[in-house]
């Protein structure tokens, strides 16, 4: 089965994907994902990271309009790397407190992917491997082609 043109994504709940819809002015995907700068070492122990607050934006037809980033440093283990992602997770709440009149549901959007405060961001087909990719999240979408994903 080839690649569609539009990706389905499923509003599924839960963890990975939760805020997933359309809104006055298009349609909207959301979430928050572990990451290091493009220019950062993901090995490096020094270096924890960040929580990323990823708000995505499209038109009604899908097309990529804008994608919004929101770094929180992540902290080392225990009390601080929790407090750090239930602060991504309420940087994200008031990104999508910015759309209007939004309701959960799948979405299908194209392939893209941009360059926002030093992440690389969205969602990047691999046509030969028949997948693609949300990214940083590490969310895959493929065959059927149904909105549903694996990680």
């Amino acid at each position: 089965m080839p690649m569609p043109s539009l990706i389905p994504i499923g509003y599924q709940g839960g963890e990975h994907l939760s805020a997933v819809g359309h809104h006055a002015g298009g349609l909207f995907l959301a979430f928050v994902a572990r990451a290091h700068q493009d220019d950062q070492d993901p090995r490096d122990p020094t270096n924890p990271g960040y929580w990323l607050a990823i708000l995505h934006t499209f038109d009604a037809a899908g097309v990529h309009l804008a994608t919004s980033v929101r770094p929180v440093p992540r902290g080392r283990l225990g009390a601080d790397a929790a407090a750090a992602y239930e602060a991504a997770d309420a940087e994200l709440a008031a990104l999508i407190d910015t759309l209007p009149d939004r309701r959960k549901d799948v979405i299908s959007v194209q392939p893209f992917s941009t360059t926002v405060a030093g992440f690389t961001v969205g969602l990047v087909a691999d046509r030969e491997a028949r997948y693609a990719e949300l990214v940083p999240a590490g969310i895959r979408f493929g065959e059927p082609w149904d909105g549903d994903y694996s990680t």
